[in-house]
């Protein structure tokens, strides 16, 4: 999604984390990660119904996150 923009998916009930990554979009280069938010299932509860900002957390892009391009 984009800023501002809500974003609607299933999710499986058996996971442990809900992990969003965060990306710079660049036209005429890869994308870039710039962090991330996990939030572990545990906790989601007190988030429900409620704005909350997260602090990003770094990435270690070779590990965590595999990009692929769209043409």
């Amino acid at each position: 999604p984009f800023y501002g923009e809500d974003f609607y998916c299933e999710i499986p009930r058996t996971f442990r984390y809900l992990a969003f990554y965060i990306f710079d979009r660049d036209v005429f280069r890869r994308d870039s990660i710039i962090g991330k938010v996990a939030i572990k299932k545990e906790e989601l509860q007190k988030y429900h119904n409620r704005d909350t900002w997260f602090a990003l957390q770094p990435v270690d892009a070779d590990s965590e996150v595999q990009v692929s391009s769209v043409v």
